[in-house]
């Protein structure tokens, strides 16, 4: 109940959001970005091109998905490594510094690294301590290129140490967001195809992204949201393994140190927590090396059916992409280190003990036990932080200067600035040296705001603030203090001068730009809709070769005529399964299965793995799918979820607080999840409506 809720109200709160983009074009507020034309214009052109996309990938699905899963860690690999290296040139050949907080983070780094921390501004981290980590970061990097020769003074090439390390985390994120849809999709025969098309809109979107440059929270934070939720997925996949608490106080150190960096990292774990707590109880299933626990209780036969499908996905999907399984790209992954965190002698067989199988009051205390655990880990991390990593920078904080949450609340409310960064609200606050008494004055000032707008009038400054929040392709690029301040001497490139006028605001080329981002931003929210179709799982099913996919196109034949194909062929929408040439399907132990010699060696039952063979002709033998169940296994439905309900927390995150579009760049990749899960619905759900009605 809890997932459907979650993805519903995903739904409705996009719907809307969508709507204000589309016909809300006249409405003014404040940091409106000028376009060079309208957003309903962008919407049908960013939907038609993807449209036509689709359906190049949808005729060529076969051939796509066969080469792709046979050397996928190959052309991910490639992939991965031309975006660095992108990113570095483009960096290189583009950077500049920004006066505003890079710079209040950046200058003191270089003092501290220089030997000069006299210099270093107290009253700046007093009044923005979440800064002080970042700094801390920063500064430890110079420090550490010290070792190799002098950094020099802020202003130089001393900084592009850092700048290549948020590239290598925007690299990783990208890497992160692969892997979480490959094993989302991997049910569908078609994950391969699925997570390298997502790779790659990644990429051009958020991968090359100029926020890249600025040295800053925005860029480094990137990373956390989506690492929070793979190690989530993880977990899931082998929570019947040895000690899974550990998964969560990792998850609660990353939350804690993420959190310090950017405190809307936090929302995803809140949405982790929330969607766990409330789950149906199930026996957690032990995916290790293969092991798969039993099912003892009769209240869980459902979920544990559903959790059984991993295990033959899992097989299934590792035919047909059996390059990857021991992939060094994987080996490098956080994966590989979980790995070896939960290593035990001998085969991890499914938990059997107390807290493990699948009664009511063991789940619950499975539960607690693992939110006990995250809680260790983000008290153990903020220990090191207020106890280590805080004193070794000898800062003098004034916590009477601190900028509170009611400040935000209170700013966030502000009609002059629709919610934006406002200097008088910051002078305000600055009045009261008391800290109880700032708090007290900044909640009174943000309840008087909102008695004078009234029901009407704050729905419109809500409507305001959303678009100030969303309505920016660019993520409110260009927007902040003295943006373009300096750039270092003699650093440039062929590209140089043609890459700022691209990203400078006062470039001449950048309305183009601006509008390609726009259309893409537009794109992702569009297609995030498309999430609505889990709230009817029968319309949300495999995009399998089976009778209702037998009228639609198949891929061109290969000059191979004796190649064999083997995918992974999840269950399909259809109690009476046939085979390509119409004949019903013979049965073997109960499920309809195509009839074929080859023998199973992937040790799971045939409902879950088929293999089709061309034959002389060249025309490709479908195999039916089994039997009716959703395009997403419960995972993958447990996934959604939180991707659902993080989005609708860092919307209401962003309507509540200081607005500013910027402050979303971190949950883009996020965004692109959703878009993806969405748009693959969509296709799916047309696909099966067009075979049924050529049944």
């Amino acid at each position: 109940m809890i997932k459907k809720i979650a993805i519903f109200l995903y739904f409705i709160i996009s719907l809307i959001i969508c709507g204000l983009l589309l016909f809300a074009n006249n409405v003014n507020y404040y940091c409106r970005r000028g376009f060079v034309s309208w957003n309903p214009l962008f919407c049908i052109a960013g939907l038609l091109f993807l449209s036509l996309l689709s359906l190049f990938c949808i005729n060529k699905r076969q051939s796509l998905e066969r080469f792709l899963s046979a050397h996928l860690k190959y052309v991910a690999a490639f992939i991965l490594i031309l975006l660095l290296a992108g990113q570095i040139f483009f960096t290189y050949s583009a950077f500049f510094f920004s006066d505003w907080d890079p710079a209040g983070v950046l200058s003191p780094a270089f003092h501290v690294a220089n030997g000069h921390p006299e210099n270093v501004s107290q009253d700046y981290f007093s009044s923005f301590p979440n800064n002080i980590l970042l700094f801390w970061i920063y500064s430890g990097i110079l420090k550490f290129m010290s070792i190799f020769g002098p950094i020099g003074e802020y202003g130089g090439a001393g900084v592009m140490p850092i700048v290549y390390i948020q590239c290598l985390l925007n690299t990783v994120t990208g890497y992160l967001v692969f892997r979480i849809l490959r094993d989302i999709f991997r049910k569908s025969g078609y994950s391969s195809l699925i997570s390298v098309a997502s790779l790659i809109l990644y990429s051009i979107f958020i991968g090359l992204s100029p926020w890249l440059i600025i040295t800053y929270s925005d860029a480094a934070g990137l990373i956390f949201p989506v690492l929070e939720l793979r190690l989530y997925q993880v977990y899931r996949q082998r929570r019947g393994g040895k000690r899974p608490y550990l998964f969560w106080l990792l998850l609660g150190l990353i939350t804690r140190f993420g959190y310090n960096i950017k405190p809307q990292a936090v929302i995803m774990v809140i949405a982790i927590v929330i969607i766990e707590a409330f789950e149906a109880n199930s026996k957690p299933t032990a995916l290790i090396h293969g092991h798969h626990g039993s099912q003892n209780n009769k209240a869980d036969s459902e979920a544990q059916e559903e959790d059984s499908t991993l295990q033959g996905a899992s097989s299934a999907d590792s035919n047909l992409q059996n390059a990857v399984a021991d992939s060094t790209l994987q080996g490098a992954s956080e994966d590989s280190i979980l790995q070896t965190v939960l290593a035990d002698d001998g085969p991890q067989k499914a938990e059997t003990k107390s807290g493990f199988e699948g009664g009511r009051s063991n789940s619950v205390f499975y539960k607690i036990r693992n939110f006990l655990a995250l809680g260790l880990g983000i008290l153990v991390m903020s220990l090191v932080i207020k106890g280590i990593i805080i004193p070794s920078l000898g800062l003098s904080l004034n916590p009477a200067k601190t900028f509170g949450a009611a400040h935000y609340f209170m700013m966030g409310l502000n009609d002059e600035s629709d919610g934006v960064y406002n200097a008088g609200d910051g002078d305000y606050t600055n009045s009261f040296d008391d800290p109880s008494e700032r708090t007290a004055a900044d909640l009174s000032l943000a309840f008087d705001r909102i008695r004078s707008y009234g029901p009407a009038g704050l729905l419109r400054h809500g409507m305001r603030k959303t678009l100030v929040n969303f309505n920016d392709g660019t993520f409110a690029w260009g927007l902040n203090g003295n943006f373009f301040a300096s750039t270092i001497e003699g650093q440039t490139t062929f590209l140089t001068d043609f890459l700022r006028k691209l990203i400078y605001t006062d470039g001449s080329l950048f309305p183009l730009y601006a509008s390609y981002q726009q259309t893409l931003w537009l794109l992702i929210l569009f297609a995030s809709l498309g999430m609505g179709l889990l709230l009817r799982k029968s319309r949300f099913c495999h995009l399998t070769e089976g009778p209702d996919m037998r009228h639609y196109p198949a891929p061109a034949p290969d000059t191979d005529t004796h190649a064999q194909e083997t995918g992974s062929q999840g269950p399909h929408c259809s109690s009476a399964p046939t085979t390509a040439s119409g004949t019903p399907a013979q049965k073997s132990d109960g499920l309809n299965t195509a009839p074929s010699t080859a023998p199973d060696t992937t040790g799971t039952a045939a409902s879950n793995s088929s293999v089709s063979s061309r034959t002389d002709t060249g025309t490709a033998a479908l195999t039916p799918a089994a039997s009716s169940s959703p395009g997403l296994d419960r995972e993958g439905g447990i996934l959604s979820a939180v991707i659902a309900l993080s989005l609708i927390g860092i919307t209401i995150f962003e309507l509540l607080f200081e607005a500013m579009a910027r402050y979303l760049f971190i949950y883009s990749p996020v965004w692109l999840l959703a878009a993806v899960i969405g748009w693959t619905g969509i296709c799916f759900t047309l696909l099966q409506r067009k075979g049924r009605k050529h049944q």
